[in-house]
């Protein structure tokens, strides 16, 4: 039995040493495989130097991430597609790539076009998308204290970064665009939509969180359709929520799933290393 983190930055470890440390913890844990998200020109370099010293089991992505989306996005997308086409580096996905409106609108418009820019690397080169949704008004997952709670009306609002992906997904996709929803946080209707259009749930610490109601989506949701991740260095499951995340904690979400859907952990690290390895051919 192993599992695989799908969506890690580990290489946001402030030295190499605390990475391949972090690493080495990892593979111990049972995780044996981790996806490396990328979030602009400069995080580039550093995953595919990690990626070099642990080949057989550290795999990079490459996009642009929303919040990084500035006035030189343009700039910033043709460095990054140029690095796509001289093949140095097997990149295994695009992303993270998507809408975020929950510190700062300002470039909206920006990263819509930065968004179908990717998922045209997508299509062109075959890789699948690492989407990342971050709602204007949702209270978000993992800065909720003890005494909150999550409602479903705080989880999407009307003309949401969710919605505007999904009506962006209806238009664009025609069967050959793949990917996982990074650090799920819609609706049930939206999940199964989601996973009818192809795509996968990532599901990371916060369904440990008691006062999410990630849980109850994923016990509608077939394992067929969900990916294990961390977010790590962030969002760190229950007992170590609130502390550094790395993706030695992937068993603890593992297990934490198994329970929610009632079947062993074994199953629940088989299928979804399985989904991992066939999404992101690793």
């Amino acid at each position: 039995m192993y599992w695989i983190d799908t969506h890690t930055h580990i290489t946001m470890l402030p030295t190499i040493e605390e990475q391949d440390n972090c690493m080495e913890r990892t593979l111990n844990a049972g995780v044996k495989k981790i996806v490396l998200a990328n979030v602009d020109r400069d995080s580039i370099e550093p995953i595919a130097q990690f990626c070099l010293r642990h080949s057989q089991n550290a795999f990079p992505a490459i996009g642009l991430h929303p919040t990084e989306v500035f006035e030189n996005f343009e700039q910033e997308l043709v460095f990054m597609e140029n690095l796509i086409n001289e093949n140095k580096t097997k990149y295994v996905a695009i992303g993270e790539t998507g809408i975020d409106l929950y510190h700062d609108k300002t470039f909206k418009e920006q990263q819509i076009i930065a968004f179908r820019e990717q998922l045209r690397w997508s299509k062109k080169y075959n890789l699948p998308v690492i989407f990342h949704v971050r709602n204007e008004s949702a209270t978000p997952q993992s800065t909720l204290t003890p005494s909150q709670t999550l409602t479903p009306s705080q989880t999407t609002t009307p003309a949401s970064a969710m919605d505007e992906i999904l009506d962006i997904l209806k238009h664009e996709q025609n069967g050959s665009i793949k990917g996982v929803f990074h650090c799920y946080s819609g609706t049930l209707q939206q999940a199964q939509e989601i996973v009818e259009m192809g795509f996968y749930l990532g599901i990371g610490g916060v369904v440990t969180f008691k006062n999410s109601n990630l849980s109850e989506i994923v016990s509608q949701i077939d394992l067929s359709k969900l990916l294990i991740e961390t977010d790590a260095p962030f969002l760190a499951p229950v007992p170590y929520r609130g502390q550094q995340n790395e993706s030695s904690y992937i068993p603890i979400i593992g297990h934490k799933i198994a329970d929610v859907k009632r079947v062993t952990p074994q199953e629940v690290a088989e299928i979804t290393s399985f989904n991992a390895e066939q999404l992101f051919k690793i």
